[in-house]
């Protein structure tokens, strides 16, 4: 059989080939399998990692030039060349028909077809859909330009490198970038909102999560595997395929654009500048790549103050503990609650302790609901717990609150292309959009402590400080509470609750490395009787130490709807946030069987 190089490519040709001669197009014909992407998006990449699968057989883009375009295929009664022009409905269900006889499947990029007809690719068939998509559209559009100037549009990294360079570029026109941008990020709102009102089953995939160079080799084969469990056709399991699509996922080799790239464009800064944004993204990260990445502490450009001389955080790592027991129960929640209402560029992450002698084990229906809501999970050994077996940890809990430092150590692991890591206290709920915030570029950023956490330090926090090594700030902040109707207060040192902390990823093994000293130095002098919160105030005094800007933050801001019912009693008079969780109960209904071996949760089933 001819093969043409558009669909079936070196080094794929005799894999194709095998299917093809041996299995043939699995028993049910009917095309159920769609790959529908915008350009630009490693879409013919993904046909070819997915026809790897002996149950996918994918056509590439037989709509592509509005032609029903199927050259050097043979099929039954069929012309060796078929190439139809697509203008009517009717068109595209002969297409379907021809396709269909060779085919389960194939791949469709956005505006390949006219804007009146296009629409009936994804309609009237019982399809499970791909939506392959790039979260950063600016490197879309200007992957795009490149590809037209050059009149290249694949191949391998080596190959398109070797041709950029034979080519001169003028400086690219800045309103047809933004007018491209738009057009494309409206084209997505359009077709995901007839996925949606069609009731078509599809499942988001973007580009940088598949093909980005800071993303793990087993993140992406989670992917494609989670791709190919949506279609229901089971992982990929022969080796000799799994290591060819490894070779596929590999950026070296098939990534075509780099910043070195972008920069041959002559008017790159005033791209980055007038086309770049949070929403649409950057051609450079966000960042000026003339600045080194570790935040500057003692400019007078940067001070932080001024949010229009700060660039935004482009992605968050948010990181929480799983731990047995309640905490369970508490981390499902939080991380469905994430997976629903988060709208940025992000990873979530779930901490699971160890040793398990100590913090015992979440069980595996927890693990499973956390890997089905696309957290990835990871495992702590808190080593500051494991050298102390012989503490009352249920006495002496600040103990295991360390494991807030080791999830954050986790994050900055796995989350390497995370800008901000931010740890959440399982016991939070996020309950609106969350797009991003501006706050989160200042490097630490953490809520006060509260007046409990205070009264038992008066007249110790010079030494805290000096046994940290660190100057106490000048700066002093008073604290209120209300007790038994009498009003008291008391002033300290910028001090914060560790239940949600954000960091800057590049300062985490810094931070970490002092906190761990700071800690250990400050408990081993036996000063306080109530040790409690003595973790949550090393968080500012080793801030201070390393003279970081930081951020009081306030959860409740409009910005940042985190919802922390600590004690629960806040939660059970809350309506609105018992509403969301039993909805989250209907989405995910396996939290019950978690639920019901637990009394204090069992309000949310009535």
């Amino acid at each position: 059989m001819q093969l043409i190089r558009s669909l079936i490519q070196s080094p794929l040709k005799r894999i194709t080939l095998k299917l093809d001669n041996q299995i043939g197009l699995p028993d049910e014909s009917s095309l159920k399998y769609l790959i529908f992407a915008h350009g630009r998006s490693g879409s013919s990449t993904l046909v070819k990692i997915a026809n790897l699968h002996p149950k996918i057989m994918l056509c590439h883009e037989p709509f592509n030039r509005r032609k029903l375009d199927l050259r050097a295929l043979k099929y039954k009664n069929i012309t060796n060349r078929i190439e139809k022009t697509i203008a009517t409905i009717d068109d595209i269900e002969e297409g379907f028909n021809i396709i269909n006889q060779k085919y389960n499947g194939f791949k469709h990029v956005i505006g390949q077809l006219k804007q009146d007809i296009e629409p009936h690719i994804l309609t009237g068939r019982n399809y499970k859909v791909i939506f392959l998509q790039r979260r950063n559209l600016l490197q879309m559009v200007i992957s795009s330009l490149i590809a037209r100037k050059m009149q290249k549009w694949g191949g391998g990294a080596e190959r398109w490198r070797k041709k950029f360079k034979q080519h001169q570029f003028k400086p690219f026109d800045i309103e047809l970038i933004q007018k491209r941008i738009q057009g494309i990020s409206e084209k997505i709102k359009k077709y995901k909102q007839l996925l949606k009102d069609n009731n078509i089953d599809f499942y988001n995939v973007y580009y940088e999560d598949l093909y980005g160079p800071d993303v793990s080799e087993e993140k992406k084969l989670q992917i494609i595997n989670e791709i190919f469990e949506f279609w229901g056709v089971g992982k990929l399991k022969n080796l000799k395929y799994i290591k060819q699509a490894k070779e596929l996922l590999d950026p070296g080799k098939y990534k075509l654009n780099s910043e070195e790239t972008y920069k041959q464009i002559p008017n790159y800064k005033e791209i980055e500048e007038q086309c770049g944004s949070d929403e649409t993204g950057w051609l450079f990260n966000g960042l000026d790549t003339q600045q080194p990445t570790k935040p500057i502490f003692n400019s007078s450009k940067n001070t932080y103050t001024d949010t229009s001389l700060i660039k935004p955080i482009k992605k968050y790592a948010f990181v929480f503990v799983c731990q047995e027991g309640p905490l369970e129960i508490e981390a499902l929640f939080l991380a469905a609650s994430l997976k629903r209402f988060l709208k940025c560029d992000y990873e979530l992450i779930a901490a699971i302790p160890r040793p398990e002698s100590i913090f015992g084990k979440p069980s595996e229906i927890t693990l499973n609901l956390l890997k089905e809501m696309g957290v990835e999970i990871g495992y702590i050994y808190n080593d500051i717990v494991a050298k102390n077996p012989n503490i009352d940890f249920k006495k002496h809990r600040v103990w295991l609150m360390t494991n807030k430092l080791f999830a954050i150590k986790l994050a900055n692991k796995l989350a390497t292309s995370a800008d901000k890591i931010i740890f959440l206290d399982s016991d939070m709920l996020l309950h609106k959009k969350f797009t991003g915030d501006i706050c989160f570029s200042i490097p630490f950023n953490a809520r006060l402590v509260p007046m409990g956490a205070t009264m038992w330090f008066d007249g110790k926090w010079d030494q805290f400080f000096q046994l940290a090594g660190a100057t106490m700030p000048p700066l002093r902040i008073k604290r209120t509470k209300n007790n038994d109707n009498q009003p008291s207060c008391n002033y300290i040192p910028p001090s914060f609750n560790a239940g949600f902390i954000g960091l800057h990823n590049n300062l985490v093994n810094e931070f970490s490395a002092e906190w761990i000293k700071c800690f250990n130095k400050i408990i081993s002098q036996d000063l306080i009787d109530n040790t409690y919160f003595l973790e949550e105030i090393t968080w500012g005094i080793t801030m201070h130490k390393m003279q970081m800007p930081y951020n009081i933050l306030n959860i409740d801001y409009p910005n940042l709807p985190f919802f922390h019912y600590a004690p629960k009693s806040k939660l059970k008079n809350n309506n609105k946030m018992i509403n969301l969780m039993q909805s989250i109960l209907k989405e995910y209904p396996s939290i019950k069987k978690i639920i019901n071996n637990n009394h204090n949760w069992q309000f949310l089933l009535y």
